[in-house]
């Protein structure tokens, strides 16, 4: 049957999830957790959680995990968007004594440049994704790192767009997502004076993504001659092609 629109679920029902025939959960922080199962929707931490469609439930990410890997035999469980701040050594120390918990982070930076965190009014600064990055790598071994980041944010000068580039060459991501900034109403940043003309916008997003482009095919490079666990979702268009994706989120076909 259909899962209700809104549903609470607690303790009881945590391998539900298995039972079901669920393979793959994502862990979302933004800046709640937010679970999603590729198998029909469950759920469930160690206390009680309200899931909405089916598809979201909270809790902080190590009570999250811990609560995944012990209640269900779900093999692949991967974190998302999950922000610097989230990164605690109780969570590193589950994730590296687990290997359930696929070796990928997805820790969206959106700037490298300390101004322009500022002025997004957000809490991480260079020294401290670089530190967070470091810690993530030092305890968990083989961790593919992928990324969001932003360009043309109100006030953006090329020396800070150059941090971007840099925090980019640094950590070597696996992966990334960029986009131009555009104004929402109601925020503050709508309301500032310095808007980065669209044409820098463009050819600045351009570059950014060249530079991304580089580092995720160097990446996929080093997976050449390596024998990997794929997850397959469906069938390819092609007779007997079946189409699925590493735990790294790598496509891959096979016929």
């Amino acid at each position: 049957e259909a899962l209700p629109a809104r549903l609470t679920i607690g303790p009881a029902q945590l391998g539900v999830m298995a039972a079901v025939g669920c393979d793959t959960v994502e862990v979302f922080r933004e800046p709640r957790v937010a679970i999603l199962s590729s198998g029909d929707e469950l759920v469930t931490p160690d206390r009680f959680a309200e899931v909405e469609a089916g598809r979201k439930i909270v809790s902080s990410n190590s009570v999250t995990l811990e609560a995944l890997v012990r209640g269900t035999t779900i093999p692949w469980i991967r974190l998302m968007y999950l922000y610097s701040a989230g990164i605690t050594p109780r969570l590193l120390e589950v994730i590296a004594r687990e290997p359930r918990i696929v070796r990928y982070l997805d820790m969206p930076v959106q700037h490298a440049s300390d101004a322009v965190l500022h002025r997004m009014r957000r809490p991480e600064r260079r020294a401290t994704i670089l530190d967070k990055v470091a810690r993530f790598r030092a305890a968990v071994e083989g961790v593919a790192i992928r990324t969001t980041c932003i360009v043309g944010f109100p006030g953006e000068t090329e020396v800070d767009f150059a941090a971007t580039l840099a925090l980019v060459t640094q950590i070597g991501y696996a992966g990334a997502y960029s986009f131009k900034y555009s104004p929402r109403p109601g925020t503050p940043a709508a309301e500032m004076q310095e808007m980065v003309p669209a044409a820098v916008m463009d050819e600045r997003l351009e570059r950014l993504q060249h530079l991304i482009d580089t580092e995720q095919a160097a990446f996929n490079r080093a997976a050449i001659g390596r024998t990997v666990e794929v997850l397959f979702e469906r069938g390819g268009r092609k007779s007997g092609q079946m189409v699925g994706r590493t735990a790294y989120l790598q496509p891959a076909h096979v016929f």
